[in-house]
């Protein structure tokens, strides 16, 4: 029987083709054939040939755009894809063409969602048409493996795109060279970003409304000065180079694939600045971690590596480091790092990469000498203001005076000079001065609108001195400026006063005289008033500042915090407590805290000096004995204002004993942290307000609290009372952390407010007595309760009236009982069942629960009030020993039933406290 033989329908598709081109319609048939032999293993040997959706796919994306195309190429072009079709791709300037149009024209053509793009629709045909899967489309630009899409290019205009085309192509050839050693990625990246950058300067005003369009663009981008604008990347900056190397230096290949022959090229340099590198990397790699030494070895390399590759822009620099290492770059006013930070600051247009090896370079000179320079000081509108009672400079930013009134900048360094060095009695501090000079800069800044160009350019070449000529005009309009904006409410009545009292202070400095008009109204208007006390009333509620506290007692808890956050923490719990000022308080050294002897009372009374040091005022507390009268006047706080804080603050002490500032006026600072700088060296900062503020933000967060930590939004008076209460709580469940804060509120903050006001002294009244009646050291441990027990909180008392307990209790407790005027004869002393010979305990969930009740809530209540400043010690030791006892008890309930234990601990977790111990009147 003779085998059918199945043949393929015809296909409507190819035949659309025919009124654009006969031929192209032919070829399309052909394929169709072609993609359908090989489907069905007719011809399996045709390894071109692509799947028939593919092909049917990239037919309708040409057949959507071919008709426009057709009206937009070029005559020559049009005929020669009407006679070949296909064929007329092989030439590669009327693909491109063909191409581009097609490209353009798609945004105009709705296509299906399965068309296939039509620039790799022509690529795949042309594939299949001329049997050869190494065709590339133009869109692309290929060098071996690297194969990079510059579609983008395409908003340009044709005549743009086939020039710019080359020229990247010339580039591509460049950056895989073998000795660059330029990863794949690094290096589309590099062709994109320039060709972004080639983008937006053809997109430009300047470049395509002007006669450099018509220019070919390399002639453009021979002019330095109008492409420097332009470079927005180092990558256009490189390309640049080896486009144009006469007009934009040589682009250097950078050979270096060791850090050997990075020391090498650095010794070539000068042996001094090549020793310095390789000592600066050896210390940088021996301080590192080492999962970071690959990250730290490019970083600290990247300087020597930049001045290999960065051609004659590096030139000036290489010169100062030849003659004395990178000693050589601190000269003339910083000569050398100036140069760095305005080539980071104006041609990088602030390069991530290039600002690593500027670090780099400020870490060596660190690391060299022992001096570090801020970045900040590089810049020549920046002025710096050194903070004693820190140990920190401060910086201030002028750009906007620097660049708009030049000779007014100049007047306020002059005005910064005099008076960070004046020690007369017309000093100012440097807060007050940093304050002025501010003002003074911005009243100009704000109020320049308010002059015209001819007043500007006056100040900007005679600066404060152009305020009084003209019979002071400058001066009238600026201050009139300040008036006006000061009543329309643009401007508060404060700041307008800080403005206008700035100006004359500058004013006065150079000897000039002022004028009093346009002042602004001192006096508050009414609405004023009323926002001032509506101010007064934006205080933390009473939940917020449980928060918290509930927050910075879970942040103490941890025990993986760095010094610095446990530090901030107990900062931040003495504030919330007291209310005092956040500077005051951070500025604290061991000297202030003191204590008084009080007669009346057999434990000494502390004592705290608090005030804002100045002019670097210390206490000679040995040299004259100080008088209840002078407490105030030397801002002494004692007795109950310091009480609730003595003991969080001698924890910080305790803390940061180690760690001692090395500036002898700051060494007895008690908030400070160590941290280890950019060249591995550990160095001892203070807690200033500024990190403070920083720092507790960012444990509060990490933390979850959604409340924000102001100090100014603490009562003067302090909030002690609301946080011991919370610090109580916590502390009665310590493992809290494993809760969250809403089940924390449910549990333990209940009560009303009047509670938070009772003592929690009451359950250690009995500490002594736990030791003086009979005692046991072995709890018996039953399956099920005795019948003839009693239930106390701890579990059953089995215990009769006439025993040695109970006549002991009565002994004890004789004036309570009488005032109870009560028959009832039995112990109450629930503190002391645990070692009582007649306590018996059940080994179930209730009683395992009671007693994770008494551990984790009675025991720990009177551990956390045991802040009296006698017999601390041995209150502790006891309460170490309930807690002992406890455990031990638990221990031998896990013996007999381990799953009482975990069933007491998940009603503890879900329940909070025993309902009986809540009526002890122990807490």
């Amino acid at each position: 029987m003779q085998q059918q033989v199945k043949t393929r329908k015809s296909n409507r598709i190819p035949a659309r083709f025919k009124p654009h081109s006969i031929v192209l319609a032919k070829q399309l048939d052909v394929l169709f054939n072609r993609a359908y032999d090989k489907e069905n293993n007719i011809s399996a040997d045709d390894d071109t040939a692509i799947s028939m959706s593919r092909l049917r796919n990239a037919c309708v994306s040409l057949q959507h755009t071919l008709p426009l195309a057709l009206n937009k190429v070029s005559t020559d072009t049009a005929t020669s894809i009407q006679t070949s079709g296909l064929n007329a791709l092989s030439d590669f300037e009327i693909w491109q063409e063909l191409e581009y149009f097609c490209i353009n024209e798609i945004n105009d053509v709705k296509l299906p969602s399965y068309a296939t793009r039509i620039e790799e629709a022509l690529e795949n045909l042309a594939k299949f048409h001329f049997y050869d899967n190494a065709i590339n489309a133009p869109f692309r630009l290929v060098n071996g493996a690297t194969s990079i899409d510059i579609t983008k290019l395409f908003e340009l205009e044709f005549h743009q795109v086939k020039e710019i085309r080359k020229l990247l192509n010339k580039y591509l050839d460049y950056l895989v060279l073998p000795e660059l050693s330029l990863k794949g990625s690094s290096i589309g990246d590099n062709i994109l970003k320039t060709a972004t950058a080639i983008i937006n300067l053809c997109l430009h005003d300047t470049f395509k409304n002007t006669e450099r369009v018509k220019l070919p663009l390399l002639a453009t981008l021979q002019d330095r000065e109008f492409v420097s604008s332009f470079i927005c990347n180092h990558n256009f900056r490189t390309f640049l180079k080896f486009i144009l190397p006469d007009v934009w230096g040589k682009a250097r290949v950078n050979q270096f694939k060791t850090e050997a022959e990075v020391i090498g090229y650095a010794q070539s340099i000068s042996s001094k600045f090549g020793n310095e590198v390789d000592a600066f990397l050896k210390n940088q790699i021996a301080s590192a971690s080492e999962a970071n030494t690959t990250r730290v070895r490019s970083s600290t390399l990247s300087f020597p590596r930049w001045l290999n590759s960065a051609g004659s822009v590096a030139s000036p620099i290489i010169k100062l480091l030849s003659e004395r290492g990178i000693q050589g770059f601190a000269e003339n006013g910083l000569q050398g790092f100036k140069y760095l930070y305005k080539h980071y600051q104006e041609e990088t247009q602030n390069n991530q990469q290039f600002l690593l090896l500027l670090n780099a370079a400020l870490d060596l000179y660190h690391f060299v000498t022992g001096e570090k320079i801020a970045k900040e000081s590089l810049l020549p509108y920046s002025l710096g203001y050194y903070l004693k009672e820190s140990d920190t400079t401060e910086w201030q930013k002028h750009e906007w005076v620097y660049d708009n009134a030049y000779k007014f900048y100049q007047n306020l360094v002059e005005y910064h000079k005099v008076f960070t060095k004046r020690i007369d009695g017309e000093s100012i501090g440097i807060v007050t001065l940093k304050g002025y000079i501010g003002s003074m800069a911005r009243a100009l800044k704000e109020n320049a609108s308010s002059l015209t160009d001819e007043q500007m350019k006056l100040i900007a070449s005679h600066g404060v001195h152009a305020f009084v000529e003209n019979n002071c005009e400058i001066l009238k309009a600026i201050r009139e400026a300040i008036q006006l904006k000061s009543k329309q409410g643009d401007l508060s009545v404060f700041v307008g006063n800080q403005y206008q009292s700035a100006i004359d202070k500058l004013l006065s400095f150079y000897g000039l005289d002022t004028i009093k008009s346009f002042p602004v109204n001192t006096e508050l208007t009414a609405q004023h008033q009323e926002q001032l006390s509506q101010n007064q009333d934006k205080l933390y509620s009473y939940r917020e500042v449980v928060e918290l506290a509930y927050y910075i007692e879970k942040g103490l808890s941890e025990t993986l915090l760095t010094i610095k956050d446990k530090v901030t923490l107990y900062a931040a719990k003495v504030i919330l407590k007291t209310g005092w000022n956040s500077t005051p308080t951070l500025e604290l050294d061991t000297d202030d805290l003191f204590f008084f002897n009080t007669p009346l009372h057999s434990s000494k009374t502390p004592a705290l000096r608090l005030f804002k040091r100045r002019a670097n005022y210390q206490t000679q507390w040995h040299k004259f004995e100080i008088k209840a009268e002078d407490l105030e006047k030397e801002g002494v706080l004692y007795g109950d204002v310091v009480e609730p804080v003595i003991f969080d603050i001698k924890a910080a002490t305790r803390l940061t004993s180690i760690y001692r500032p090395s500036i002898e006026n700051l060494s007895k600072r008690i908030f400070v942290f160590p941290k280890v700088n950019s060249i591995g060296e550990v160095k001892i900062q203070l807690l200033t307000a500024s990190r403070f503020k920083t720092t507790i933000d960012r444990i509060l967060t990490e933390l979850g609290c959604d409340i924000v930590f102001n100090s100014q939004k603490i009562r003067k008076s302090g909030l002690n009372y609301i946080y011991r209460k919370v610090a109580k709580e916590f502390k009665w469940y310590q493992k809290a952390g494993k809760h969250s804060y809403e089940t924390f509120l449910r549990h333990y903050l209940m009560q009303d407010n009047k509670d938070v006001a009772m003592t929690i002294n009451r359950a250690t009244k009995t500490m002594a007595d736990y030791f003086v009646r009979d005692v046991t050291d072995k709890v018996i441990i039953l399956q099920t309760p005795p019948e003839d027990g009693k239930k106390v909180p701890n579990g059953t008392c089995i215990n009769s009236k006439d025993k040695s307990a109970v006549v002991a209790f009565e002994s004890q407790n004789r004036k309570l009982l009488d005032q109870r005027d009560t028959n009832e004869h039995a112990c109450a002393d629930f503190n002391a069942c645990l070692w009582c010979p007649f306590y018996r305990c059940v080994a179930d969930a209730l009683h395992v629960w009671k007693l994770l009740s008494y551990r984790d809530f009675v025991v720990a209540d009177m551990e956390n009030s045991a802040a009296t400043f006698d017999s601390v010690t041995e209150q502790l030791e006891n309460i170490e020993q309930l807690k002992n006892r406890v455990n031990e008890i638990l221990t031998d309930i896990a013996k007999l039933n381990a799953q009482a234990v975990i069933d007491g601990k998940e009603l503890l977790r879900t329940e909070g406290i025993h309902p009986h111990w809540k009526n002890t009147g122990l807490l």
